[in-house]
């Protein structure tokens, strides 16, 4: 088929010129678009291996991208969060790397790999989600991409496999050592292929040029100097919105509520920003973490990559500025995308951090309020206790600390492989990391990898695990306080499905009824009174939390009594949930957070969360911490 490629303009590259400054905006062709986008990165050059910085960095990117404030951004084009599925490291003693390749050497090489099966999965015939970003070898000249940093393209694969080869090239990053230098261009690609991956999507035609949304904003008009905006550490480049008619730059705010412990929801939510004395600006990630004393203690991440620290005080205020963290623990290793945090029995604060190389290092707050210790390489510790090369790098942490003092850690490898282990309360890291699923498969099935991982210690000392899978499943496990996994993962929408109460099967059945009389009434006063009755039933089935989800993209956990967990989920069109599982092991059905914090403050809701955080301890109440 004829290659079309789709171009990032490198730095002063002077492609898509056309493209730049035009404010028309874009239309939606046939609309096809991925709505539950799946990565699976390639990396074809010898300098990359599983344990390389380069691997991790770029692997970390690319969850950054998929799982925060950017693709939330592309919501309006009914794009939803993505997930990697898969990291492919390419033999190249056996695919050599050639002198010099093109968009169609790029997608027959491509294709040759999936029937060799060094890439897996394979794309189904009429493929949606899937999206394989090449990274080409730094020593083959890209003979159809000068000027540019990468681009997008789409074929067909396999038998009566019609556009469902849908990928990218990603050519600009060579002699670097972390993804920093091509973010902009990598985050530029996968925001155009994901709105347009197969030239049925969102572009416009000039006359000059196809523009896509990444084009029209990476420059000024008439301009080749890239336009780029702090993400998480990163330097990304803003795309179009055609809501706002203009270029966006996705952002965050940080908000805090919480959850009486009676189920009560007195407060609506609050601006943490407008609480303090300095202001971070967009906030894009952040933990929480509550002590004995009901302070709740609060780490985030800025669009720099900075960590910093505060306190919400026991009686509602905060008086404490944004503290830098990394200053406190002169921290030289550049941004951090990534905090968890929890607090121990005696106030110290543990924070778990990962760089961005997908290095995972923690530090602690004392008590007193000092930062005493420099942050530690957590598998430069794991690793003495089994002579390994670790688990490689880790995207994504959560951790929480038990009523001895030891803290467990949880984290993600590059393909969503899940690992643990323990700090002692004494300092010492004891145990390597142990593979979680090979311990839960050995009661029950093999879920698949899991992207995104929280983790709570109640009580008695287990540990309770949430993860969300490849398809925005919920599961959850326990760790018994003597080390072993005697529970398989279990399905959690199942379960918060089938507790919603009974009258949402007689709203549904109501429902269904005035919707098939409206489809045969034409009497304009009977057409308005029926629909007044279905959108009254809409709202009964809304106060009723009857539209339970069918899948999320991010978790957060707080253990409370023995047996007890609160569940903060956020599903795939942004809507912040809450439920919870009761000592008996039996769950309550997931409520819509805003629906009840709204009725107590501003109507106006904080719109979309890409992320959540809670905490809570004894029988205090649960506090959720969110980013709008």
């Amino acid at each position: 088929m004829e290659q079309k490629r789709h171009v990032s303009m490198a730095h002063g590259g002077g492609v898509n010129m056309p493209c730049h400054g035009y404010t028309g905006g874009v239309s939606s062709h046939q609309g096809r678009v991925l709505t539950d986008p799946r990565i699976i990165a390639v990396f074809w050059d010898p300098a990359f291996t599983i344990s390389s910085p380069l691997v991790g960095s770029m692997s970390l990117l690319l969850t950054d991208v998929l799982s925060g404030s950017f693709v939330k951004g592309l919501q309006e084009y009914e794009v939803g969060v993505g997930s990697s599925i898969g990291v492919h490291i390419i033999d190249t003693k056996k695919y050599p790397p050639p002198s010099k390749i093109d968009a169609g050497g790029i997608q027959s090489q491509l294709a040759k790999w999936l029937d060799d099966g060094a890439v897996t999965p394979k794309p189904d015939a009429h493929e949606g989600r899937k999206v394989y970003v090449v990274f080409t070898p730094s020593s083959t000249s890209i003979s159809d991409g000068v000027g540019a940093c990468g681009y997008h393209n789409h074929g067909s694969y396999g038998p009566g496999g019609s556009d469902n080869l849908i990928w990218a090239a990603i050519f600009g990053y060579a002699g670097s050592t972390s993804a920093d230098g091509v973010a902009f261009c990598v985050g530029h690609e996968l925001a155009e292929t994901f709105t347009n991956p197969t030239d049925q999507g969102y572009f416009v035609d000039t006359g000059d040029s196809r523009c896509e949304i990444g084009d029209l904003c990476e420059a000024a008009k008439g301009s080749s100097k890239i336009i780029s905006y702090p993400y998480l550490g990163w330097n990304v480049e803003p795309f179009w919105s055609q809501a706002s008619t203009a270029c966006i730059k996705p952002g965050g705010t940080l908000f805090h509520t919480l959850r009486r412990a009676n189920g009560a929801w007195p407060f609506p939510f609050g601006n943490v920003e407008a609480q303090l004395s300095n202001n971070l600006g967009n906030v894009f990630r952040a933990a929480c973490a509550l002590n004995a004393k009901g302070e709740l203690h609060v780490c985030a991440i800025d669009g720099s990559g900075n960590v910093w620290h505060t306190i919400r005080a026991a009686d509602g205020t905060w008086p404490l500025p944004w503290e830098d963290v990394e200053k406190q623990t002169s921290w030289k290793g550049g941004p951090i995308p990534r905090v968890a945090c929890s607090v121990d029995a005696t106030g110290n604060l543990h924070v778990c951090a990962i760089d961005r190389n997908g290095k995972l290092w923690h530090t602690i707050r004392t008590a007193n309020g000092t930062w005493p210790f420099a942050f530690g390489d957590v598998q430069a510790q794991t690793t003495k206790v089994r002579r390994n090369s670790g688990i490689g790098p880790t995207p994504h942490v959560a951790c929480s600390t038990n009523a001895a003092g030891d803290l467990h850690v949880c984290a993600i490898d590059v393909n969503g492989g899940l690992w643990h282990t323990i700090r002692k309360a004494d300092g010492t890291w004891p145990f390597a990391f142990g593979d979680v699923q090979a311990q839960t498969r050995r009661v029950g099935p093999n879920i698949g990898p899991t992207p995104y991982v929280a983790c709570s210690a109640d009580p008695s000392g287990d540990l309770h695990v949430v993860v969300v899978d490849l398809n925005g499943g919920l599961r959850h496990t326990i760790r018994k306080n003597d080390g072993s996994w005697p529970f398989a993962f279990g399905d959690v929408l199942a379960v918060t499905k089938a507790a919603v109460p009974k009258v949402c099967a007689q709203l549904a059945t109501r429902l269904r009824v005035l919707e098939n009389f409206f489809q045969h009434v034409h009497d304009p006063a009977a057409m308005q009174k029926l629909a007044q009755e279905i959108a009254a039933v809409v709202k009964q089935q809304e106060e009723n939390d009857c539209n339970q989800p069918n899948a999320i993209s991010n978790v957060a956990c707080a253990a409370q009594g023995i047996g007890e967990l609160h569940v903060c989920a956020v599903d795939l069109n942004g809507i912040l949930l809450h439920a919870s599982r009761l000592s008996n092991g039996s769950w309550t059905s997931f409520e819509s957070v805003q629906r009840h914090t709204i009725l107590v403050g501003p109507k106006q809701s904080i719109g979309m969360t890409p992320s959540v955080a809670c905490s809570t301890t004894g029988a205090l109440d649960l506090h959720i911490c969110a980013i709008s």
